[in-house]
């Protein structure tokens, strides 16, 4: 089913929408962008309708953090007349559609079907960045960890170690698949305490319990 997070600090239009939205949708509501940012990490929702204005932190804020970790999510802004230059001006956030307020049920639900059309029709599925927690998330392009929103350095090895890895988050990947991808020019050494070595150093840089070993088999990241 098709995840909506509903941002609006309005209670009676969130009640609203969600009593409209609940029937076809897994739908989570939060009422400002503070609060849309922490249900966001927990929730993974394919479509984001926010309004603007909110107290704590405003809808656009939020959008932009949310895009500092996902460029596929649909984004949905509902906006009063004089928001909208101010809207316009945040073309980077890959909005898919802005609703000038009041807004019907029947015109947001032709906007998310429009949305639910694009997310089939590309298959829109990022791999861009491979969360191990929440918190910590290894970049595929940039090949960089992140944890608590600081950069951790990287040897060349335990990028290329993470990176492959990564490629099949949560799948197994064999002892000398691993070895051949790392050191293609000596794959006819015992390097297997040389990986070991490789991965005791990454696991003091993450989460322990995300890269794990698979008894006679190889090794795995475990992704959220």
């Amino acid at each position: 089913m098709i995840k909506v997070l509903l941002v609006e600090d309005d209670e009676f239009s969130s009640k609203f929408f969600y009593n409209n939205l609940k029937d076809n949708f897994e739908v989570k509501c939060a009422k400002n962008g503070v609060a849309g940012l922490d249900l966001y990490d927990r929730f993974k929702p394919d479509i984001i309708v926010t309004d603007i204005s909110m107290p704590k932190m405003d809808g656009i804020e939020m959008a932009s953090k949310i895009r500092l970790k996902d460029q596929n999510s649909k984004l949905i802004f509902l906006t009063s007349h004089d928001e909208v230059d101010y809207l316009l001006k945040s073309t980077e956030l890959n909005i898919t559609k802005y609703l000038i307020k009041p807004v019907s049920n029947d015109n947001l639900l032709e906007v998310i079907e429009k949305a639910i059309s694009q997310i089939q029709k590309y298959e829109v599925v990022s791999k861009k960045y491979i969360y191990l927690t929440k918190d910590c998330f290894f970049d595929m392009e940039n090949r960089t960890l992140t944890k608590n929103g600081d950069t951790i350095s990287l040897s060349v090895k335990e990028k290329e170690l993470l990176h492959f890895l990564c490629l099949n988050p949560n799948g197994v990947k064999s002892y000398d698949d691993i070895i051949y991808n790392l050191w293609p020019d000596e794959w006819d050494r015992d390097l297997r305490n040389a990986l070991k070595t490789l991965v005791h150093s990454v696991k003091k840089k993450i989460n322990m319990d995300n890269l794990t070993n698979v008894y006679g088999e190889g090794y795995k990241v475990i992704s959220l």
